[in-house]
């Protein structure tokens, strides 16, 4: 059955445009940004450990290693409790995670051009300067928080305002679908 009409289409135009407005907002006020982005990563891992706990205890009967998960998760909502009494940790250790995932990128793209020299591809060098300048970029978000904190926050606008204008442009393409259809 094909579909000749995208009922709505303006509920996607509505949300493209809130995340818009979302995208602007973080690169106008970036201090309050990433205190609200920090504030999730508690909450994830909160959310995170509670599942955990849940997880355990429904499979105390199931698997062995049960105990394990109740740990972890009883240390992930301890951890979130001292991450909300503490937000400025919970700053840091946003900083530090993107950080260090970061680094972990800049390696494997830096083992990556290796690899691809050796197979013959004459433009190997490339992507081993995008890990060098990625390993630099991610060693300075880990030494200075502030340039770590900027980081964070101003990739999340810039991720969100391209989620927000591809949105647009999707809610005006199911807007014509049926037009588009018909001339098939």
């Amino acid at each position: 059955m094909t579909t000749t009409k995208a009922h709505q289409w303006w509920l996607i135009l509505l949300i493209s445009l809130i995340i818009l407005v979302l995208s602007v907002w973080v690169m106008v006020e970036p201090v309050q940004a990433f205190a609200g982005l920090a504030l999730v990563f508690a909450w994830f891992i909160m959310l995170s450990g509670l599942l955990n706990v849940i997880f355990a205890l429904q499979n105390t009967k199931y698997l062995d290693s049960w105990l394990w998960f109740l740990f972890l998760g009883i240390v992930e909502i301890v951890l979130s409790v001292g991450l909300f009494l503490q937000p400025h940790i919970s700053a840091l250790a946003l900083i530090l995670y993107v950080g260090f995932w970061i680094t972990f990128k800049a390696i494997m793209s830096i083992t990556y051009s290796i690899e691809i020299k050796n197979i013959g591809f004459r433009d190997w060098w490339i992507i081993l300067l995008g890990g060098i300048l990625t390993l630099i970029f991610a060693f300075l978000m880990i030494i200075n928080p502030v340039f770590g904190a900027l980081t964070v926050t101003y990739l999340t606008g810039i991720s969100l305002m391209i989620a927000g204008l591809f949105g647009v442009f999707l809610s005006f393409k199911l807007r014509r679908i049926e037009k588009f259809l018909s001339a098939l």
